[in-house]
């Protein structure tokens, strides 16, 4: 189900022509290319495997465009937190395109501003040891002696000491010291002074320190009175900040063009994935073989690049011995953004059931429930819409949001739930008049709901895995794997039915044991039971938003502010709510899916069809109008 059959190719293309053929290839994007290595055609026809050129070249391009990328980013003027939210890319024209990838002058920048990065990153640092030997002698700067004079060899030596955190006892017990002290500054928890004593009485002075616990401070390296190294240190740090700032100022006219560089990382990535896919290819001493699976809906695309060159050929080849094919997702358009959520789970193999068109049915029900709202519902949508003009690629999360949406407006409308009571305190009669339940009132019934779609969907998963499991392995197999659930299911449907046929009424106790005790073995009890954080996150979701509403209704009653208290309460709090309950009811949901379902029939570990193309990651290209 939604699985693509694939159809292997071999492909033949001349030594000089093998460049631009895989260009033409990549900018297609139809063939998924493997790796010939291993192939039987190496040793039958004695090709050669081949190490592409060049790679080490754009690798230090791409290093490059990276640093300064991230370089300039610090300097570009704010995108606004929205686009930095949905992670939107600059659409750039392919004239432009064209012209960027084709000048030297961006690379000249781009080495011109890691340079100047180099530059700034080396007068930090010198900028930084200065304010440190800074901090270091500022506690002297009202001592005249100069630094070099301490620890000089003569008959009396002179030491700069400090305590932290001296005992209370401090002042007392320097009066049996073996030498003169004279305390220079004092801080909350430290003490700072000079020691003098005879040279002869250095090792005694230096234990008598230990076991103080004062340290001796070293200056070495510094020449002079405190107070002038402290005036050329500033004179020094403002020049080091007068070239920070003419660097910073040349990096910030340079970030103007980060979207070139954007665009050259983009093609150079796209360039190495194209050159190492030639490590996957064999060659004789003139022609280059590919190989790889393409969709057969393509084979007219193929043909179309292979009669550009006139070496160019190729052949629909089979399989190897025990060769899987990748898998491509064959998914109508509505259900392909729900291929994102398989795909987190993993990619089915090839013998499995694509499981997205399930997760298009009950993914946006479960979000709904959990959600439960008409109104957050109609924020989720109206943001989705605006997002989905908005940006351009990747639009996948949004679509699967926006779906969420529509059934959490239809949801929220049957529960009367409007922004929590909102209905009911305006009295908004086309709404209440929708209502069927009452959240509040019916929490069995919104129980039961839950327990009902635990109930199908937990024994859908286990029938798609007796089905699968009888097609590859019999029915042997089948049964052996699946004999729990079959008793549950058979004698579940017996208990159903003993409630109207009086002839089975009798057997009622022993379907339920039996019933019982099969959900149990199969693990179908807890997993239809984890269906219940349905109902449980539906009302979390009702109650914040009633919580919201008291006090909306509290604040309002203040004098004079409270008109203006009383809206932003609203409109923060339910977004603040909005954002909490949509992060809930997304990971919860999902992880029914996971948890609950897949786990009864999917294994995954699928490698995914993955044909040359060209990505785009950072920038979208826009084809020229005109």
């Amino acid at each position: 189900m939604a699985i693509g059959k694939l159809k292997k190719v071999l492909i033949c293309v001349h030594e000089k022509e093998v460049d631009d053929f895989l260009k033409d290839l990549q900018k297609e994007g139809i063939l998924h290319i493997t790796d010939m290595k291993k192939s039987k055609a190496k040793e039958k026809f004695g090709l050669k495997e081949r190490t592409p050129e060049y790679l080490s070249e754009i690798d230090s391009k791409i290093a490059l465009l990276n640093r300064v990328i991230n370089i300039l980013r610090r300097y570009e003027k704010g995108k606004g937190l929205l686009s930095e939210l949905i992670g939107e890319k600059p659409v750039v024209d392919e004239r432009i395109f064209t012209e960027v990838i084709s000048q030297r002058k961006y690379f000249e920048i781009a080495e011109k501003c890691d340079t100047l990065d180099k530059k700034l990153n080396r007068l930090e640092r010198e900028k930084n040891m200065i304010k440190n030997q800074m901090e270091k002698i500022l506690p002297w700067k009202d001592i005249e002696i100069e630094l070099e004079e301490f620890s000089k060899e003569r008959k009396i030596m002179l030491f700069p000491v400090y305590i932290e955190r001296p005992p209370k006892d401090f002042y007392e017990r320097l009066k049996d010291a073996p030498f003169d002290f004279e305390e220079v500054r004092k801080e909350e928890n430290k003490i700072y002074g000079i020691i003098a004593f005879p040279r002869e009485e250095e090792q005694r002075v230096r234990e008598y320190l230990s076991k103080m616990g004062m340290e001796i401070l070293s200056f070495e390296g510094l020449k002079g009175r405190p107070k002038d190294l402290l005036k050329k240190f500033e004179e020094n740090i403002k020049k080091f900040e007068d070239d920070i700032k003419k660097i910073e100022e040349e990096l910030k006219k340079f970030s103007s063009e980060i979207e070139k560089f954007l665009v050259l990382y983009d093609y150079y990535v796209n360039e190495r994935e194209r050159l190492q896919t030639e490590e996957n290819m064999l060659s004789s001493e003139y022609f280059v073989c590919i190989q790889g699976w393409i969709r057969p809906v393509d084979f007219k695309k193929l043909r179309k690049i292979c009669d550009k060159y006139t070496s160019a050929s190729y052949e629909e080849i089979e399989p190897e011995e025990g060769e899987e094919p990748p898998v491509a997702f064959e998914n109508p358009k509505m259900i392909r953004p729900f291929e994102l959520l398989t795909k987190l789970y993993s990619t089915p193999s090839g013998k499995e059931l694509d499981p997205t068109p399930f997760l298009f049915i009950f993914f946006p029900i479960y979000f709904a429930l959990c959600l439960g709202d008409a109104g957050y519902g109609i924020v989720m949508t109206i943001l989705a819409i605006y997002f989905l003009k908005r940006i351009k690629g990747g639009k996948e999360l949004i679509w699967i949001l926006f779906a969420g949406g529509i059934v959490s407006i239809i949801i929220g409308l049957l529960q009367g739930s409007f922004f929590g009571d909102l209905a009911q305190t305006l009295n908004l009669k086309p709404i209440l008049k929708m209502q069927v339940i009452d959240p509040l009132k019916n929490v069995m019934t919104l129980f039961a709901i839950s327990l009902f779609f635990g109930i199908l969907q937990v024994n859908l998963g286990f029938g798609l895995g007796f089905v699968q499991t009888l097609r590859r392995e019999g029915l042997g197999s089948a049964i052996k794997g699946y004999w729990a659930w079959l008793l549950f299911l058979i004698f579940g449907i017996l208990l159903i039915l003993s409630y109207r046929f009086t002839s089975l009424a009798r057997y009622k106790t022993l379907f339920i044991v039996i019933t019982g005790a099969a959900m149990m073995i199969s693990g179908a009890l807890g997993d239809i039971i984890s269906f219940s954080r349905l109902m449980a996150l539906g009302l979390v979701t009702f109650g914040m938003a009633l919580s919201i509403n008291i006090l909306v209704k509290v604040f309002k009653q203040f004098p004079y502010i409270g008109f203006i208290l009383a809206p932003l309460i609203f409109v923060f709090g339910h977004f603040l709510s909005i954002f909490v309950n949509v992060l809930g009811a997304f990971v919860h949901s999902l992880r029914l899916q996971y948890a609950e379902f897949f786990t009864k029939f999917f294994t995954g570990g699928g490698q995914l069809f993955k044909p040359l193309s060209y990505e785009q990651r950072n920038v979208i290209i826009e084809k020229s109008r005109g």
